[in-house]
């Protein structure tokens, strides 16, 4: 719902910054394209959408403060933690990438966090920290040692290999016998 509010607060925006005769000329372009299009839902855990625990993390990167929740996962549920919060990774599970204390950053899916209150401790992630990179260099969400990875794609899966995208860094090789190497650098094995 707070996406597609903000979704909503754009479409405002652009329609208020065109012309009225270009906004006549797309309306039914858009219209037809409107019902045209739908996404088909695929099966899975839905997305946490709970605005109150979304609220709080944007507050608290935008006010470089630390968070403070329960997690309700992991290997002691139910511990309260406090965190610094780098950024927000969405996906069909929705997670904080924060770390606790000087450790290292990690997720922590937002759907188990539980009494989430930003703190009025300053917090500020490492400079060198991109959560793009984090989230390029992971294997889905999954963070560990980042190792070098070749998968060899047999000759019969090979064409549809080509349309498959195996991690956001990959290199697709063809060879010579019809098999495809796929190639990429990734943590969370």
């Amino acid at each position: 719902s707070a996406r597609a509010a903000a979704l909503r607060s754009l479409e405002q925006k652009v329609l208020s910054a065109t012309r009225a005769a270009a906004r006549r000329k797309l309306a039914p372009d858009l219209e037809a394209l409107l019902q045209a299009e739908t996404i088909a839902v695929q099966a899975g855990p839905r997305p946490f959408e709970d605005e109150a625990v979304l609220s709080a993390v944007r507050e608290a990167l935008k006010a470089l403060s630390t968070l403070s929740f329960r997690y309700e996962g992991g290997s002691t549920p139910g511990r309260t933690r406090e965190v610094t919060p780098y950024g927000v990774l969405f996906g069909r599970a929705n997670y904080l990438v924060a770390a606790e204390g000087e450790g290292a950053a990690r997720n922590w899916r937002l759907d188990r966090l539980r009494e989430v209150t930003v703190t009025e401790r300053a917090a500020s992630r490492p400079q060198a920290f991109s959560l793009q990179d984090y989230a390029d260099e992971s294997f889905g969400i999954y963070q560990d040692d980042t190792e070098d990875v070749t998968l060899r794609i047999l000759p019969p899966s090979a064409e549809g290999a080509l349309r498959w995208r195996f991690h956001a860094n990959q290199r697709l090789e063809a060879q010579a016998d019809g098999s495809v190497l796929v190639r990429f650098r990734s943590s969370g094995m």
